[in-house]
């Protein structure tokens, strides 16, 4: 899978991204073109790890200093604990239906305050202070493209 041609020009369309003056829209049309047609997609990158562990299997495509670009499959059932990033996360999915639960920090712990499907040929971009969960729905898995930065957000070049 790490040698997917539309992977590799998904990489370095972000790489680009980060050098210019809207990364943050770029990477996120980076993804939309890359899960147009998420059939394809999937076709392409295929689905291992069926048998994999409880919460399902991450797949690191590139990391560096300033972007990380992975490939998350969530079994069904997963029901991921709420977590923030620090940065901004750009998701693109392309099979199944990712649910995000999103919360806000309170006095008095976490408030959930809504939910959002990313469903196979959406993109989500989320802020660098979001606070969220994901589950795979509908009894199946999902898989989606994650790209955040590391570091920095997403939006903050070099």
């Amino acid at each position: 899978m790490t040698n997917s041609p539309a992977l590799a020009t998904l990489v370095a369309r972000c790489q680009a991204a980060l050098e210019s003056s809207d990364p943050r829209t770029e990477v996120v049309a980076a993804l939309e073109d890359l899960v147009a047609n998420p059939a394809e997609l999937l076709e392409q990158l295929g689905t291992p790890g069926l048998d994999g562990p409880a919460t399902g299997i991450d797949e690191t495509i590139h990391e560096d200093d300033l972007l990380t670009v992975m490939i998350c499959h969530t079994r069904p059932g997963l029901d991921q604990p709420p977590h923030d990033h620090r940065m901004q996360a750009i998701i693109g999915g392309y099979d199944g239906v990712e649910r995000h639960r999103f919360f806000t920090r309170t006095d008095s712990g976490l408030e959930r305050v809504g939910t959002r499907d990313l469903a196979a040929g959406q993109v989500i971009a989320l802020p660098d202070d979001a606070v969220h969960a994901i589950a795979a729905t509908n009894g199946q898995w999902c898989r989606a493209v994650h790209v955040s930065g590391r570091g920095q957000p997403v939006d903050a070049p070099a």
